[in-house]
């Protein structure tokens, strides 16, 4: 719009832009990292093994999610369409660090019907492999989050082992819980959560309980809903029984088992049964 001498040609493969005389470029600016501003550089993101530096997706410096999410869908519209892959990017990676998990994979099925050679980048396969896990698709999640590319990051082996641990995968979550370490601090409460609760049932399943407590003390301090506590109360019962306190594992699992939340009033009473059992209180036939 300032010059009338530059041509814009649209080919078919892209944009040609062209001046009479020719066109006369700035030198090249230091570019900050991959996609530019805000850190986006999936690259160097992956260089400093954080492949889900959440903090940064989340733009945290704008003033509204939902100008935030104008803007990026504004670069998407704007760029043209060999060039969508980078914005596209910056739009999952915004919804997944918001915990928008459907937006997430939808924005992903895009970009890789029309860029798939990008879809095999392990950049792309954390990115999928995460929010597959978020939405429920844990064995798909498994599939996307083994890719050998993505071996030796701490921060995958905690996603792969809420993965493994979701499907049942106990001594696979546990192992890779274990190669993890801690939960990121930038994560959203509820994958903080979710990812917490995960590692404290592999823990107590090998045996680890005092690794159990740690996992379950990070969700307690994040000021827990109903349903999160009394999964946490659960699973404490689970380490009290663990290490010989029958009593103080009852005291937890009796009122769960006539609580309100089903996860825990199933899991509760069963255990309860399972522990008069072991207690000689009941035969099997009354089991």
């Amino acid at each position: 719009p300032l010059s009338e001498d530059v041509t814009i040609r649209e080919l078919p493969d892209g944009v040609a832009v062209t001046k009479d005389g020719g066109l006369f470029l700035t030198k090249d600016l230091q570019r900050q990292d991959t996609f530019g501003e805000q850190g986006f550089g999936s690259e160097q993101a992956f260089a400093q093994g954080r492949p889900y530096p959440l903090e940064e997706w989340r733009l945290v410096n704008q003033d509204s999610f939902y100008r935030a999410k104008q803007d990026i869908q504004r670069e998407v519209a704007e760029a043209i369409s060999i060039s969508r892959t980078r914005p596209r990017m910056k739009l999952a990676r915004f919804f997944f660090a918001h915990g928008l998990t459907a937006e997430t994979l939808g924005v992903l099925r895009t970009v890789a019907a029309e860029d798939p050679e990008f879809s095999n980048t392990p950049e792309f396969k954390s990115l999928r492999g995460g929010a597959l896990y978020a939405f429920g698709r844990e064995e798909a999640a498994r599939e996307d989050l083994a890719d050998r590319a993505l071996d030796g990051n701490r921060e995958v082996e905690l996603w792969r082992g809420a993965a493994a641990g979701a499907v049942g995968d106990w001594g696979q979550a546990a192992e890779h819980f274990a190669r993890a370490g801690e939960i990121p601090g930038d994560y959203p409460r509820n994958y903080t959560t979710e990812i917490a609760l995960i590692a404290a049932e592999a823990a107590i399943r090998v045996g680890d309980n005092r690794g159990a407590g740690v996992f379950l003390d990070i969700v307690a301090e994040g000021s827990p809903s109903k349903a999160e506590a009394a999964r946490i109360d659960y699973l404490r019962g689970r380490v009290l029984s663990a290490v010989g306190d029958v009593e103080g594992a009852y005291s937890l699992w009796e009122p769960l088992a006539v609580g309100e939340d089903r996860w825990s009033r199933v899991r509760a009473a069963r255990a309860l049964v399972e522990e008069d059992l072991r207690q000689g209180k009941i035969g099997k036939e009354e089991a």
